[in-house]
């Protein structure tokens, strides 16, 4: 698997229905490209013909920032189980319908950007975003949006879902911010002025609490 990333999208298309909006959404999103099964005729000359939808996939999955498959959800998430290694590293994938009526974010949605392509492209084609994240749909900014936003770096995205459960839950948040990134923007945040005075016990005595560090030192 390839993992220079040559352009920004690509679309993914295996109906004829889905010719039509994948050149809809061509038109409307900057660097897009478009993989047409060779088994449909009469598609663009612009488009790229692929014969294993599955084969090409598995060639580009890491080369892309996004893909937006026109078809049905369970096929996408079949094929692409084999690829996906974590938060930091998945593009984002949104599902489309081929009808067009839903753009379903699949697929790293907040650090690959999908929830933010499926609203992008729910706005193209005049369908509905279909968004499930909890903190989405509860209209909380989550931790790993935060840093996308700041552009800070999680070296422990297994930790994330942690401090979103807290967020959710209202919980108190250990934060360690010197340089105040983040920290007018988590609510219930305490502060862990200690974290430095005494590196190597960062984690003493911090119980369950969700804790946030952010700084340029590097502690245990």
């Amino acid at each position: 698997m390839d993992n220079t990333k040559t352009n920004t999208y690509a679309i993914w298309v295996i109906t004829p229905n889905g010719v039509r909006l994948a050149s809809k959404l061509a038109r409307g999103l900057s660097g897009a490209d478009q993989f047409i099964s060779d088994k449909l005729s009469g598609t663009a000359t612009y488009s790229t013909r692929f014969h294993s939808l599955s084969e090409t996939v598995e060639k580009k999955f890491y080369q892309y920032n996004g893909h937006i498959f026109i078809m049905a959800t369970g096929i996408v998430v079949r094929m692409i189980a084999p690829f996906i290694r974590s938060k930091i590293e998945d593009p984002a994938v949104v599902v489309v319908d081929d009808q067009g009526n839903h753009a379903i974010s699949l697929l790293s949605g907040h650090l690959g950007g999908a929830n933010a392509l499926s609203i992008q492209v729910a706005e193209l084609i005049e369908a509905e975003a279909v968004i499930t994240t909890a903190t989405d749909v509860n209209q909380i900014r989550a931790i790993d949006i935060l840093a996308k936003d700041r552009h800070l770096y999680i070296e422990n995205p297994k930790a994330i879902k942690t401090v979103n459960m807290a967020l959710l839950r209202g919980d108190t948040i250990r934060l360690h911010d010197p340089f105040g990134v983040v920290k007018d923007l988590i609510p219930n945040s305490v502060p862990w002025p200690e974290a430095l005075k005494a590196p190597g016990d960062c984690n003493k005595e911090r119980g369950n609490t969700p804790s946030v560090f952010i700084d340029d030192k590097r502690v245990d």
